[in-house]
């Protein structure tokens, strides 16, 4: 058998039939090894090998219900609706890292909304009263004042406006953002803002206009003069559950 494993028999509850002859037991019960073998080897694997389960004559995934695949390279588990692979990390283990990113060179200023970090949230990645954690930490150098954001799905959950600041241990700040029903999400930042200035910080809650089915992009962004510059840390986007 090939690997990543193929079905090379159809599962087909109908056969052997009734009036088979007693003297191909032997050749049937092989058969049936080989079946569940092949499909029992497809449970875990790298994440682009996730198998298409049969529907031939049974009904392998349905609401609520369905095939288990284990994901090695990324670390997820996902369950096979009858149409597709629904993620189900955060159900079974708890908890889930999406995204981590490191330092990076500074970015220079410019007068306008630049990105520092950015990430993809996939669709039903985070559930009904599950948590998602955002965490950012950046260096600002220069004596301007900066405005800095973070989003999910286009709407801000934090900003800050900073003034004065000299290169110094950095801007850490940690957003713990609640699926609370629909649309809608209840979010509590956590700042910890170290500068010589003045810092005014404006938490956004509850936070409306959230897309939990859909993919929703989260950013980490900045405004300064081009006089200033930022300088990405660490970035990391959690799931709780």
């Amino acid at each position: 058998m090939a690997f990543p494993p193929t079905y090379n028999e159809a599962w087909d509850i109908t056969q052997p039939p009734d009036t088979q002859a007693a003297n191909l037991l032997g050749s049937d019960i092989r058969n049936l090894k080989n079946d569940i073998m092949q499909r029992l080897s497809l449970l875990s694997g790298l994440f682009a090998n996730r198998p298409t389960p049969e529907i031939v004559n049974a009904t392998w995934g349905g609401a609520g219900y369905g095939l288990l695949y284990f994901a090695t390279d990324t670390q997820q588990v996902f369950q096979w609706s009858g149409s597709a692979w629904v993620d189900v990390t955060l159900g079974i283990t708890g908890y889930r890292l999406f995204n981590a990113q490191g330092a990076s060179a500074a970015i220079v200023g410019n007068g306008a909304v630049q990105t520092v970090f950015t990430y993809n949230l996939p669709a039903s990645a985070i559930g009904a009263s599950q948590l998602l954690r955002i965490k950012g930490s950046l260096f600002h150098t220069g004596s301007s004042s900066v405005s800095y954001n973070i989003a999910l799905n286009g709407v801000s959950l934090w900003s800050a406006s900073i003034s004065n600041q000299s290169t110094g241990p950095g801007i850490p700040t940690i957003i713990d953002v609640l699926y609370a029903s629909g649309a809608t999400g209840i979010s509590v930042p956590f700042s910890y803002l170290y500068n010589s200035g003045v810092a005014s910080v404006i938490p956004v809650n509850p936070v409306g206009g959230l897309a939990w089915g859909s993919v929703q992009t989260v950013t980490f962004t900045f405004n300064a003069p081009a006089t200033d510059s930022v300088t990405p840390q660490l970035w990391t986007v959690e799931g709780f559950g």
